[in-house]
């Protein structure tokens, strides 16, 4: 009830397959498709290791530009933006 009053759509699914690819698109009409920052270089991902406690690390090759060690990164599988 409150949701309505705020104008928050509400959508109900029976499947959640379903369920996550609207949240997918919704969050792909709110994401930049350009990332904030200045653009500085671009990478092709090679291979990601899976370092335990650390997390994911991607071996990549530098295509374009330049990549420094420590920079942040925008992780974009064609036109979808992951981080």
């Amino acid at each position: 009830e409150d949701a309505r009053q705020l104008g928050i759509p509400i959508e109900y699914y029976s499947i959640v397959y379903d369920a996550i690819d609207s949240v997918e698109c919704r969050m792909q009409e709110v994401l930049s498709p350009t990332p904030e920052g200045e653009y500085v270089g671009a990478v092709v991902v090679q291979e990601v290791f899976n370092i335990g406690g650390v997390g994911n690390i991607a071996g990549s090759k530098c295509q374009d530009g330049f990549i420094k060690k420590g920079s942040n990164v925008r992780v974009m599988p064609g036109d979808k933006i992951l981080i």
